[in-house]
């Protein structure tokens, strides 16, 4: 018999008596028939010292609540109360049974009231759960307020069926048809075809940094059938179901059905799903297996050291893991957030999470400008050499206005990976703030270009050193300043840090050429080109700042 709480039926025994009995009376037994049957079905319960009281609390409670209470079956009961039935279960607590000795004196309350007329017990529907065949794909439109969390309104979800399976609840009392579906991780803007599929990975039905093997199908099932959104599915067409298919890959074995298992009704809530996964990778191992990458190990591992932890107050992520934009190239930007006084302890949680991944190779102590943050930079042996975890902590008395993260903001925001006090918040972008400091640079950069004969003096003298520095000092660097006011004002300082993705593909290109020079000549014919241009960027950034 396993228990999980102090609740009456937070144990296996009274469950099973329960769902035994309630399911006698679904059969329509009259009352004291099924409790002839219980009797007999249960009398190793009744027999055990363990259970007879567990078994007697469940009866008795089922039997009040449906109205037929017998008298037998109350004595039974309110006899194993005052013996203190079931504490047994809670010698070596530390509680020594508080909270079970609770549970048996609401109990005693109960049966010591009158109970409620006898309820009508209907005989249960039997819904079909099974709708559709093996490898038939459908598409779901998201339509509830509930999409607009996680962005998903109005957009297409792909469901592929790969079997079906029944679990079984209540030591057989109540069976459960699931269709066992795997979703395809993209969401759609206009309704898909089989062919858009293509090259498009799963969606897993597990939390990306919890320490678990990734779930790739989950169970559906349906209770009413209102509940089947008829109407916001539309088939596709079939994709067959191969005949061996791993355990995480769709088909599986009775009784594994995970935790994200769920009801039609409930089937909104998996836009959550795309919105964790997104920019997330995962690995496929030759076994078809799927697994988290070495990065996602890292996440999971902290994240499940530092969580119980009283003076770890939030675990983020910033960088490339919250923006979406991960490569193999990526490093990992860890933020903590801890009472001051567990300074070392907090540091001492990380390092030594780290360690039993892997052994820290490479640790470097910086001294960062902030007083109130600390940093470090780590690498684990057998990882990737580009893995890098460069990790700051925060004490918690920091200034909040210090770190307000801003909405919609696509180059610095944070993956929440649990915060327990509320430190993370956001702010709508008040682009107003940045005027006066965006003003100075459109100056500075106006007047640095002034200064292009620098670099075409030095072409004209042959030398290719000097006129390199200045061509990027008076010629490239003001274009790459007029590129942030326009496209990056919120972060017009940051130079050419991630430039590549912060601005269009076209003005990409453009950058480039005048970025790669070799000789004295590429920057004698790259000058004047550069200006025209420059002078295009004022004309844009100006009209931008008069609206």
């Amino acid at each position: 018999m396993g228990a999980w709480g102090s609740g009456l039926y937070a144990n296996d025994t009274t469950c099973d008596v329960r769902d035994a009995y309630m399911k006698l009376l679904q059969e329509q037994l009259s009352n004291e028939d099924a409790y002839a049957q219980i009797l007999t079905k249960f009398a190793d319960y009744i027999d055990d010292p363990d259970d007879a009281p567990l078994f007697w609390f469940a009866l008795a409670d089922t039997q009040w609540k449906a109205g037929r209470l017998l008298p037998e079956v109350k004595s039974k009961a309110l006899d194993w109360i005052d013996k203190g039935g079931g504490l047994s279960l809670w010698e070596e607590s530390e509680s020594g049974g508080a909270g079970w000795r609770k549970t048996l004196d609401k109990l005693r309350a109960k049966l010591e009231t009158e109970q409620p007329k006898e309820k009508r017990i209907r005989k249960p529907v039997k819904i079909e759960s099974n709708l559709w065949n093996d490898g038939d794909v459908y598409a779901y439109l998201f339509h509830k307020e509930f999409d607009g969390r996680f962005g998903a309104p109005g957009k297409y979800m792909v469901l592929h069926k790969m079997g079906v399976e029944h679990q079984y609840y209540g030591d057989s009392a109540t069976t459960v048809t699931y269709m066992i579906v795997r979703a395809f991780d993209k969401l759609f803007d206009e309704l898909p075809t089989l062919l858009d599929l293509q090259g498009v990975r799963l969606l897993p039905f597990s939390h990306p940094y919890r320490e678990q093997e990734l779930q790739m199908q989950t169970g559906l099932t349906l209770y009413k059938k209102k509940d089947y959104p008829a109407e916001y599915l539309t088939f596709l067409g079939n994709i067959p179901v191969p005949e061996y298919t791993p355990l995480s890959h769709g088909a599986i074995r009775v009784g594994m059905l995970n935790s994200s298992s769920s009801t039609w009704f409930n089937i909104n809530h998996w836009s959550y799903y795309f919105n964790q996964w997104q920019g997330i990778e995962y690995e496929i191992d030759i076994n078809g297996e799927f697994k988290h990458t070495q990065r996602r190990i890292i996440s999971c591992k902290l994240a499940h050291a530092l969580y119980p932890l009283s003076y770890i107050h939030a675990f983020w992520l910033e960088g490339a893991d919250a923006t979406g934009s991960v490569d193999e190239y990526s490093d990992l930007d860890f933020w903590v957030d801890f009472e001051d006084e567990y300074e070392e302890q907090a540091i001492a949680a990380v390092e030594n999470a780290l360690s039993e991944i892997a052994e820290i190779d490479y640790k470097h102590i910086m001294r960062h400008e902030h007083p109130k943050i600390r940093q470090r930079i780590y690498h684990l042996a057998g990882t990737s050499e580009y893995l890098m975890i460069d990790f700051c902590w925060q004490l918690h008395s920091r200034r909040r206005d210090e770190y307000l993260y801003q909405e919609n903001d696509p180059i610095e925001t944070a993956r929440i990976i649990f915060d327990k006090a509320g430190v993370i918040e956001y702010k709508p972008i008040d682009l107003s703030k940045f005027t006066q400091l965006n003003a100075s640079q459109l100056e500075e950069a106006k007047y640095r270009r002034t200064q292009y004969l620098r670099a075409e003096k030095y072409v004209r003298r042959g030398l290719y050193l000097e006129a390199y520095a200045y061509y990027n000092r008076y010629v490239l660097e003001p274009l790459i300043d007029l590129l942030r006011l326009i496209h990056t004002p919120a972060y017009a300082d940051w130079y050419m840090v991630h430039i590549s993705g912060h601005i269009p593909k076209t003005d990409r290109e453009r950058l480039e050429f005048f970025a790669q020079v070799s000789s004295l000549d590429d920057i004698d014919k790259r000058i004047p080109l550069a200006g025209k241009w420059f002078d295009e960027l004022v004309e844009i950034t100006e009209k931008r700042a008069q609206s």
